[in-house]
């Protein structure tokens, strides 16, 4: 529209600017967040903090020794060890997966998960469905 190319990008005030981008010399595939900006280091791990396969959703962590990521939260240090791994991680509670070229394809809020019967369903699936039923 207007000659204007959309970017895609992620970035949460905890992480000061865009975690994640894209280079507006190449193209990215359709849902992608982009791959970790210069700087940030990126990792997707599952329950136990191992890294993912591609392909494999789990939670978006970040460290940025050239870029700040917000140390703390201010005031609070229970909140701060849910925050922060020892090792200095930012676990963002975003469920995402690795893609092909290494880019970045957001999934889910990790909050946004609802357990039902025992088993993880995502809200952002059961709200798809509903919408289709309602279309």
């Amino acid at each position: 529209m207007l000659g204007c190319r959309i970017l895609p990008a992620f970035g949460m005030t905890e992480t000061v600017t865009h975690a994640t981008r894209a280079d507006p010399w190449q193209t990215y595939p359709e849902g992608s967040m982009g791959k970790p900006t210069p700087g940030y280091e990126c990792a997707i791990v599952n329950d136990d903090g191992e890294q993912c396969p591609p392909g494999e959703i789990g939670e978006l962590w970040f460290r940025g020794p050239g870029h700040p990521v917000v140390p703390r939260v201010l005031h609070d240090p229970e909140a701060t060890s849910r925050a922060f791994t020892e090792d200095g991680w930012f676990k963002t509670g975003d469920r995402v997966r690795w893609g092909e070229g290494g880019n970045i394809f957001y999934c889910e809020r990790d909050k946004d998960v609802l357990k039902v019967g025992g088993e993880n369903v995502s809200a952002r699936e059961v709200e798809d469905i509903c919408r289709q039923v309602l279309a």
